[in-house]
């Protein structure tokens, strides 16, 4: 599964995104950035046996702070 983050303009700080599997933490991953112009930050997850099907959510962070929350459906 793959999340971008696209930012507007120049700036830095720290982005970072929370993988949830119903509900459950599975993964966490944060990346400082540093732009001068507007950029795209990705961040994945891979499981080599399939991800389970179920509700998935991404949570993204700005500099710790929540920002925004997909919700992501995997069906069998």
């Amino acid at each position: 599964m793959f999340a971008s983050v696209l930012t507007d303009g120049p700036g830095s700080g720290t982005i970072g995104v929370r993988w949830r599997f119903a509900g459950r933490l599975v993964s966490e991953e944060t990346k400082d950035v540093s732009y001068r112009d507007h950029a795209a930050t990705e961040f994945h997850i891979q499981n080599s046996s399939g991800f389970p099907p179920g509700d998935y959510t991404v949570e993204i962070l700005v500099d710790g702070k929540s920002f925004a929350t997909r919700s992501l459906r995997v069906d069998k």
